[in-house]
């Protein structure tokens, strides 16, 4: 009698695995098998563009206007337009200081807490920013 030593294994203790996909995909689609892992960053499905200088730039003179055409007091006004103007002046640099841009946006977002209605119009264009400045856009919203 002949005895076999080694690690054979029968095909049939081995799991099978298979993907059928149909229609677009995006992310990442992959197998694993033994002892190898798969490891899949998930994306949300609101991935979040990254916005041009001209995108920031035109955020910011939205704001402006916005500030400019508030209820807020003569004074406030100023400081919040000339905030936004510093703001837009430095997005427009080879390498903006978005902690600036951010330090006055949290200023301006300040003087808008004051008026209920007019820190409510100014929320949908910070949100579009805040992704654009990164950590340093933490607490604007």
């Amino acid at each position: 009698m002949i005895f076999g030593f080694g690690n054979k294994k029968d095909k049939s203790d081995e799991p099978t695995q298979s993907q059928t996909i149909r229609g677009s995909v995006s992310g990442q689609i992959g197998q694993a098998r033994g002892n190898l892992t798969q490891a899949q960053q998930a994306t949300q499905s609101h991935s979040v563009q990254e916005l041009s200088e001209v995108d920031v730039v035109e955020l910011l003179e939205q704001m402006v206007a916005l500030m400019r055409g508030s209820s807020l007091p003569e004074n406030e006004k100023e400081k919040a337009t000339s905030r936004l103007n510093a703001a837009k002046a430095e997005a427009t640099e080879a390498n903006p200081d978005k902690a600036n841009i951010a330090k006055n946006l949290r200023r301006v977002v300040e003087s808008a807490k004051s008026i209920k209605e007019v820190y409510e119009m100014l929320q949908p264009l910070l949100e579009q920013l805040v992704p654009w400045l990164g950590s340093d856009g933490n607490g604007l919203q």
